[in-house]
């Protein structure tokens, strides 16, 4: 698989935000304070993606 660039606009924003939570939700409990990934929004990944960068590999992304 080779890395994409996923921008601000990129249709697969939800899938990114999906693996993001589904990969980091055993961490609940675990860490303190809670994760970030608890206060994250497609806006804010779009926000993200626009201001830095984002990169995914796969389609749907199985690595963010």
């Amino acid at each position: 698989m080779i890395p994409e660039r996923i921008l601000a606009h990129d249709p697969r924003l939800p899938e990114v935000l999906r693996l993001i939570q589904t990969e980091f939700a055993d961490m609940d409990g675990r860490v303190d304070p809670p994760s970030s990934m608890h206060r994250l929004t497609l806006g804010s990944i779009a926000q993200e993606a626009e201001m830095h960068e984002i990169w995914a590999m796969g389609s749907p992304p199985v690595a963010v």
